[in-house]
């Protein structure tokens, strides 16, 4: 995540990978999607939470994502608020959480950490629109450029150039 973070394109793909080791043939079943689309999907709900300031930074949004991407697939408008829309989000959440028990990716350990770091994540979120509303999460890069050994971003560029 960090090398994602950092503008390593290729890294969001070997996230997309975990997950889809994890939970297995679910995200397909569920939602739809191909790998490009989970990587897409995985971008879009991760990287505004690392790289935008604190202050525009919505861990709800991240948390209820996969629940529109459920409706959506579904064919629910997430926006209904009606009764029987609700209800039919309801169930199609549980059917993917059905699909997600029976895969075995319930109490995991990668189940585990994808928990605590969003737990983690609530707590940065907090305090940063609290002390920091106009700072990233990886607002300081050359720390984590440091903390890694390399630039991914810069990595990649040379890469590209031989």
């Amino acid at each position: 995540m960090i090398e994602a973070a950092l503008g390593d394109e290729t890294a969001w793909t070997d996230i997309a990978a975990v997950f889809k080791r994890n939970y297995g043939d679910v995200i397909e079943a569920a939602l739809g999607w191909d790998d490009d689309g989970l990587t897409a999907f995985i971008k879009m709900m991760i990287q505004p939470v690392l790289t935008q300031p604190f202050g525009q930074v919505s861990l709800a949004d991240l948390i209820l994502a996969p629940q529109r991407a459920v409706a959506e697939a579904s064919g629910i408008d997430p926006a209904d608020g009606s009764f029987k829309a609700r209800i039919q989000r309801l169930n199609e959440q549980r059917k993917a959480r059905k699909l997600v028990e029976t895969e075995g990716a319930v109490a995991t350990d990668f189940d585990r950490a994808t928990f605590l770091l969003s737990k983690q994540l609530m707590y940065f979120e907090r305090y940063g629109k609290m002390y920091m509303r106009d700072v990233s999460l990886f607002d300081d890069r050359e720390f984590f450029v440091t903390a890694l050994g390399h630039d991914p971003a810069a990595a990649k560029t040379d890469d590209a150039g031989q």
